[in-house]
């Protein structure tokens, strides 16, 4: 049995492999937050209020990074 080193402790092969499960899903979260921010953004109308524009874009990027992060999940 393996054991790999991450920071100062070390991990046996299937706590590397949920490491490694983990980092991956927390990329693809803030990936999804980042492309779905963006596109919210360019899809808002810019004669709304300020408020209801950042409301939306918070709140729906943060959503798309959560339903990136289930998909992904998944495989």
């Amino acid at each position: 049995m393996a054991r790999h080193r991450v920071g100062d402790s070390h991990l046996s092969d299937a706590e590397y492999s949920q490491h490694q499960k983990e980092i991956w899903l927390a990329i693809v979260f803030i990936g999804g937050v980042l492309l779905g921010g963006f596109g919210i953004h360019w899809l808002c109308p810019s004669d709304w209020p300020k408020q209801v524009r950042f409301f939306l874009v918070i709140t729906l990027s943060i959503r798309a990074g959560t339903i990136a992060t289930w998909l992904n999940a998944e495989f």
